[in-house]
């Protein structure tokens, strides 16, 4: 059997087909090796044609290699792509709900806003209306300027507290029954100040020097009614008033006491009657001692009644500044009858200033009340302002 002929070393074998035709060649190659039937020629060109098919096999396999390593790589560059461009989606798609949720976060304050207004002027206009009790005289209802929240409505309910007052004729004085008046004046009050622009400037406003600061809201035929800011400054002396009156506590707190003069061996005060016109007269070394009666809390919303025979002193609570009390000392509403009244000998009632020392008196009798105007003014009508306003949000809160 003769061997196969091997190639011709001028022709070079194709490294295409590496499976069985490699196979086939490499088993025919073994053959003629071992039958060593092959001439030099014939060998050297099957050397030659063996070299070439290993080149060619090497050529192959690196090829493959570097498709491999290629087809590796683009595989890679694709995830990468992929991996970045599902970032950037998710990315993308984070940034969308998160401008989705910040719209309608804004819709929603929107919207609430807009019902919180409305809630507002609703327990507004309930306000008012719960507030105002006081009638015109025979009947009806109240004037629409008072359901406006206006100053004119303050003007009215105080005016109609005046009519009932003067209304008892000669003997026309403030009594215990007409608080629950004063108290819803009071609520109107700090309601109606707070929905205006203020205060009016044109209320008069005068200073009591180291006690307090006064102004008329009212001043008519049988009743005044003013705004007393106490300071936190320590207490007052002791003292009745010419005409009985009613206080309501709009903002703050401070404690009232009553005094009274006991029976005591070797004990003595001074007193002191104060003038039509405010001045102190000489004191007087009086018999009794002074003795300090029910203390109360006079604060926020509270009504009392004082009789004219009472004496009192009044201590503003100094609470500094605390969450609902951002303002130190206490605002109230202090409505008094006009009429004297008289004694039982028919002279005008009078009105006297007790202490334990003399110096006391004669130190308070050295300084006499002050109109305030321009900036002290001004500064007393924001403090007093700032006050109601904190007592209507407290009242809507509270209340409605």
């Amino acid at each position: 059997m003769d061997p196969p002929s091997p190639p011709s070393p001028s022709a070079p074998p194709d490294p295409a087909p590496f499976d069985a035709a490699v196979a086939g060649a490499m088993d025919v190659l073994m053959l003629a090796v071992k039958q060593r039937a092959l001439s030099e020629v014939q060998e050297a060109a099957l050397v030659e044609w063996g070299k070439a098919l290993r080149d060619a096999l090497r050529e192959n396999a690196s090829q493959r290699r570097e498709g491999k390593k290629e087809a590796r790589a683009v595989a890679k560059e694709e995830r990468m792509a992929k991996v970045h461009t599902t970032r950037a989606e998710k990315a993308e798609a984070k940034q969308r709900r998160t401008a989705e949720k910040r719209a309608a976060a804004e819709v929603y304050q929107e919207v609430k806003a807009v019902r919180g207004r409305a809630k507002a002027e609703r327990k507004i206009e309930l306000a008012v209306k719960h507030l105002w009790q006081l009638k015109p005289e025979g009947g009806g209802e109240a004037p629409p300027a008072l359901l406006g929240a206006d100053w004119d409505a303050v003007d009215y309910a105080a005016s109609q507290l005046d009519a009932a007052v003067a209304a008892r004729g000669d003997a026309a004085s403030l009594v215990p029954e007409d608080c629950p008046a004063v108290e819803q004046l009071g609520k109107l009050l700090s309601v109606v100040s707070t929905l205006s622009d203020g205060l009016p400037s044109a209320l008069r406003v005068d200073e009591v020097p180291g006690v307090m600061a006064r102004c008329v809201i009212h001043d008519g035929d049988a009743v005044m009614a003013r705004l007393h800011l106490f300071p936190a400054v320590g207490e007052t002396y002791v003292h009745n008033h010419r005409n009985s009156f009613a206080s309501m506590c709009l903002y703050g707190a401070y404690t009232h006491t009553i005094w009274t003069v006991a029976d005591a061996a070797g004990a003595h005060h001074y007193a002191s009657v104060r003038a039509a016109d405010g001045t102190l007269g000489e004191p007087v070394k009086t018999p009794g001692a002074l003795v300090p009666g029910n203390a109360y809390t006079h604060s926020t919303n509270k009504v009392y009644f004082l009789d004219r025979e009472a004496v009192h002193t009044v201590t503003a609570l100094d609470e500094g500044v605390a969450p609902g009390r951002l303002l130190p000392g206490a605002l109230t509403l202090y409505v008094k009858g006009k009429a004297d009244g008289g004694g039982e000998d028919g002279a005008p009632f009078k009105t006297r200033v007790l202490s334990e020392e003399r110096a006391a008196i004669d130190a308070d009798a050295a300084v006499a009340d002050r109109v305030l105007e321009g900036e002290e003014k001004d500064r007393v009508l924001r403090c007093m302002q700032d006050m109601l306003r904190m007592a209507a949000a407290e009242h809507l809160r509270r209340e409605v």
